[in-house]
């Protein structure tokens, strides 16, 4: 025999962790029905996040270029 004592759901920890699971859902299940728009979103995010690298890598090349 089992005893289940239901707890407080008023803590926001349940709130923020039930917000997060349910966004992972929701991004799981976009997914599935339309993975040529996430293969898109993720291109655009993976150049999005090599874009401040390749900057500075720019800047750096540029600065020795001109201090030689």
């Amino acid at each position: 025999m089992y005893l289940f004592q239901i707890s407080n759901y008023d803590d926001p920890a349940v709130d923020r962790e039930t917000a997060e699971l349910l966004h992972r859902h929701l991004e799981a299940e976009s997914r599935r029905r339309c993975p040529a728009m996430w293969n898109v979103i993720d291109r655009i995010r993976t150049h999005a996040a090599k874009g401040g690298q390749c900057a500075a890598a720019f800047m750096a090349c540029s600065c020795w270029r001109w201090a030689f």
